[in-house]
């Protein structure tokens, strides 16, 4: 079975350079689904530019409230080498600072399973926002998995829509 047959994949922050100011990437909806994964392509970065998840009400963010989360670093700096991941580490609300000179070419695995919401319960889409820094290449692609709540369990997990 194929990826888009198994997970719904979710466009969060198309390449851009932060430098025009920060970014809210698209937010998914978690009554949807029971875990997410953001895959962050990190590309050559001038300035830190700190990576926060928000838990808003709408697809927009609407009254996002920055929360923990956990994530996996690659290693290497290359792309297209083989490269391994760090072991996974959590941060707080205050999230993750990508480094100058140090993250560069990496790739950000950001976890996080519905359980993790934040209060209050309304808040349940979320998604990434990354700080205004010059000269931050950063993209970004949600993967959805485990559908919650589908109204016919034969459906085939493609044909939930969120």
């Amino acid at each position: 079975m194929q990826l888009a047959q198994q997970a719904k994949i979710v466009s969060s922050v198309a390449a851009i350079d932060t430098a025009g100011g920060a970014r809210l990437g698209a937010h998914v909806n978690f009554s949807k689904f029971e875990h997410v994964t953001w895959l962050i392509s990190i590309g050559a970065i001038g300035n830190n530019c700190t990576l926060t998840m928000l838990a808003g009400t709408d697809a927009a963010g609407t009254g996002g409230v920055a929360m923990g989360y956990s994530y996996y670093l690659s290693t290497g700096g290359v792309p297209l080498k083989a490269e391994v991941a760090s072991a996974l580490v959590t941060v707080g609300a205050a999230g993750y600072t990508i480094l100058a000179a140090t993250d560069d070419n990496e790739c950000l695995v950001v976890e996080m399973d519905a359980s993790e919401l934040v209060a209050p319960a309304t808040k349940y889409y979320v998604g990434p926002n990354f700080t205004a820094a010059a000269a931050c290449l950063v993209s970004c692609i949600a993967v959805c998995y485990w559908p919650r709540y589908a109204a016919n369990p034969a459906l085939m997990p493609s044909a939930i829509t969120a």
